[in-house]
């Protein structure tokens, strides 16, 4: 297997316009840990078929508090957040 990382332009960081990255934490970079993505055969909604689990920071009643975050899509990269 041969991959190769995407240079896409979704989110620039610091002299770099292209870059690999697909996330930022609701903090900025570098404020989430253990992204996973999984690809759910058994999702009968294929616009959930590919899954990013993660742990960030999200403001809760007025303060910051960590937490297991999930987004979705139907094709890997471009994934939408939770409501």
């Amino acid at each position: 297997m041969n991959f190769v990382k995407p240079e896409l332009d979704l989110f620039p960081f610091k002299d770099h316009v292209k870059t690999n990255i697909v996330l930022i934490g609701n903090g900025g970079y570098g404020n989430r840990y253990c992204n996973s993505v999984l690809v759910d055969a058994r999702e009968s909604n294929s616009a959930r078929k590919y899954k990013m689990a993660y742990y960030d920071w999200s403001p809760q009643d007025g303060r910051e508090e960590a937490g297991l975050h999930v987004l979705w899509r139907a094709r890997s990269i471009f994934l939408q957040r939770t409501a």
